[in-house]
C-alpha cells in the first residue's frame, strides 16, 4: 500500500455564540482537514485547529505532506519520525498540532485496512462511553447568565461545569459562585484561568476558593512556574491541574517528577498525536495522577481520534474537555450526540467517522469569504458569522 495524495482543506466553523476567555472573544475555529489517499482506494482523515494561526499550521502540514507521497501509510511511527528529523522537535507547539492531524489520518487508514477500530491497535477497548463537561459561557461576565447556562447544561445531563477564567479573580469568583448556587453541591465545578491569575491576589481569596468546593483549578499561573503552582495548591488545599505546563509528553514527565500538579490536562494536538497521548496517559497511570483530555477546539474528527485513546485508558471519573457543544457543526455525516453528558465509543473501522463533503464545501467557502477565526486575537474586527 502506498500514499498517492494528501489533500489539505481549510474550513472556518462558527461558534453558536462568541466564547470569552482570557485573550478576548473567539467567534469560531479555523481548522485544516487532512485527507490521505492510497493506491488501494482507502482514505484516511485527520484534523487540526489553526493555532496560533491557520496559515502557520497549513504551511507546516504542506511541508510534512510532501514526505508522505509514495510511503506506506502503515509505517506510522517511522513517518512521524521523519517529521521529527525535519526539525519539528525544535518547534513543538506548532508542529505537534500538524503531526497529530497527519498521524490520525494514517491510523485511520491502518484501522480501515485491517477492518478494526483504531482503539484495537492500541490494545483494545475498556470503556463503552466517556464523560465530558459542560462549558459555561456567560455573556459579558454576567453571573445571572452564567447561572442560566449552567442550568441548561445540567438539564441535558452534564454533571461537570467548566468556566474560563481571567486575570481578574474577583470576576472569576462571582461567576463560580453563581454557577455553584445554580446547580448545587452535587456537580463538579472547575475553572481555567489560562495562566491569568496573580498569585498575591489569589492568596487573598483562598477562603472563597475553598468554599466553592472546586473540582480543580486548571493552570492558574504561568506555565513555567511549577514551584508556584505546587506551593499555592498546598497552601490553599486546592486541586491544581496542569495544561500549558504539560502539553508535550516530556512536559508531562517533568510536571509529574516535580509533583507540580494533581491532574494533567493534555490532548492529541498538544502531545503530537494519538500514540504520544497514549504515552502521556501511561506516565499518568504510573504516577497515579488523573489525565483529562484537552480539546484544542476539536471538530468531529479530532473528537473521534481522542475517543480512540479514551476508549482504552483507565477513566478517573473526571469529565473530559469538548468544544462540540459550542460549535455550529462537527462536519460528520453521523454527528456526535451527547447522552447524559457522555459520548458512546464507536465500533466502526478506523476512527469510526466520515466527513460530509457538503460540510467541507460549506465551511471552506466560509473561510474563503470571511477569513480566519483567530483564537488568540482580541475581538477587534471579528464578528460572529453564520453560514
Amino acid at each position: 500500500m502506498q500514499i498517492t495524495k494528501v489533500d489539505i482543506t481549510t474550513v472556518s466553523v462558527p461558534f453558536i455564540e462568541p466564547v470569552a476567555w482570557r485573550y478576548g472573544e473567539a467567534h469560531g475555529v479555523s481548522s485544516a482537514i487532512v485527507r490521505i489517499q492510497t493506491n488501494d482506494g482507502i482514505e484516511g482523515i485527520g484534523e487540526a485547529p489553526g493555532e496560533p494561526t491557520i496559515g502557520i499550521l497549513v504551511a507546516t502540514l504542506r511541508e510534512f505532506a510532501e514526505t508522505l507521497v509514495g510511503q506506506d501509510p502503515r509505517n506510522v511511527r517511522r513517518l512521524v519520525g521523519l517529521f521529527s528529523q525535519a526539525g519539528s522537535e525544535h518547534f513543538p507547539y506548532v508542529t505537534n498540532t500538524a503531526i497529530a492531524a497527519l498521524e490520525m489520518a494514517l491510523l485511520d487508514i491502518c484501522g480501515k485496512s485491517l477492518g478494526c477500530p483504531v482503539y484495537d491497535l492500541l490494545g483494545g477497548r475498556t470503556n463503552e462511553s466517556v464523560e465530558f463537561y459542560w462549558h459555561v459561557n456567560p455573556r459579558h461576565d454576567n453571573p445571572q447568565d452564567a447561572a442560566e447556562k449552567a442550568r441548561a447544561g445540567a438539564a441535558q445531563g452534564f454533571r461537570t461545569m467548566y468556566l474560563k477564567g481571567s486575570s481578574d479573580i474577583r470576576r472569576d469568583l462571582s461567576l463560580l459562585a453563581a454557577v455553584r448556587d445554580a446547580v448545587g453541591d452535587d456537580f463538579g465545578l472547575r475553572i481555567d484561568p489560562n495562566e491569568g491569575w496573580d498569585a498575591v491576589a489569589a492568596r487573598r481569596h483562598i477562603d472563597q476558593l475553598r468554599d466553592l468546593d472546586l473540582e480543580f483549578v486548571e493552570q492558574p499561573f504561568a506555565k513555567d512556574n511549577l514551584r508556584l503552582a505546587r506551593r499555592f495548591g498546598s497552601e490553599a488545599n486546592l486541586t491544581i491541574a496542569a495544561n500549558q505546563s504539560a502539553w508535550r509528553v516530556s512536559d508531562v514527565a517533568r510536571v509529574l517528577a516535580c509533583d507540580a500538579a494533581d491532574v494533567i490536562v493534555t490532548g492529541i494536538h498538544q502531545t503530537g498525536g494519538i500514540l504520544r497521548l497514549v504515552s502521556a496517559s501511561e506516565l499518568c497511570r504510573i504516577a497515579e495522577v488523573p489525565l483529562v483530555r484537552h480539546s484544542l477546539c476539536d471538530l468531529g474528527i479530532g473528537t473521534a481520534a481522542a475517543m480512540q485513546v479514551l476508549a482504552t485508558v483507565p477513566l478517573s471519573g473526571l469529565a473530559h474537555q469538548t468544544h462540540l457543544t459550542l460549535l455550529e457543526d462537527d462536519l460528520l455525516d453521523d454527528p456526535w450526540v451527547f447522552h447524559a453528558g457522555q459520548l458512546a465509543v464507536r465500533r466502526q473501522d478506523g476512527l469510526g467517522v466520515n466527513i460530509r463533503d457538503d460540510a467541507i464545501e460549506r465551511y471552506s467557502h466560509h473561510y474563503k469569504k470571511f477569513g480566519e477565526f483567530r483564537g488568540y486575537a482580541p475581538a477587534l474586527g471579528q464578528r460572529i458569522v453564520r453560514s
